[in-house]
């Protein structure tokens, strides 16, 4: 059944002791079900600590601003987290996807290649997301300076 799903927007939350600031939306496919935002940012800072000790590389510099996408779904909970980086002068689009089943929460699984990173639910959100964010790339600048622009659109 691919009936709709509500969702809910949490616009410049910061996580991991600041370093990361993202757009949060929350999915939920059941109307009933209450997810309370502190165990939406629990999740959402456990999984970040996974992605900085395990998806990060020296080779890019992270701007640790994005977005996140938490659904919470008929099977189980979905972490998508997108960000931008930058390698030399070329702006860069990452991703990382965690799963788990049922409400699981505290075994989130990083999921490797062979799994989806998005969902329909949310490919209408990502795309506004990053055309807005390509919009702020247009100019070189550094990842303060992109931050700054990310906060005030």
């Amino acid at each position: 059944m691919n009936k709709k799903r509500d969702v809910k927007k949490i616009p410049l939350k910061y996580f991991v002791d600041q370093k990361w600031l993202l757009d949060v939306y929350v999915i939920r496919y059941n109307d009933d079900e209450v997810i309370d935002d502190e165990l939406s940012f629990e999740i959402i800072n456990d999984c970040l600590r996974v992605l900085e000790s395990k998806c990060l590389s020296e080779e890019f510099e992270y701007f640790k601003t994005g977005m996140a996408f938490l659904h919470f779904g008929r099977r189980g909970i979905d972490l998508s987290v997108w960000h931008i980086g930058i390698w030399g002068s070329t702006y860069e689009y990452f991703s990382s996807t965690w799963y788990c089943y049922e409400r699981n929460y505290k075994n989130m699984e990083l999921l490797d290649d062979a799994e989806p990173r998005i969902s329909q639910y949310e490919i209408n959100m990502l795309a506004k997301e990053l055309l807005s964010i390509n919009d702020l790339l247009l100019v070189n600048m550094s990842a303060s300076d992109f931050r700054k622009l990310f906060t005030s659109r």
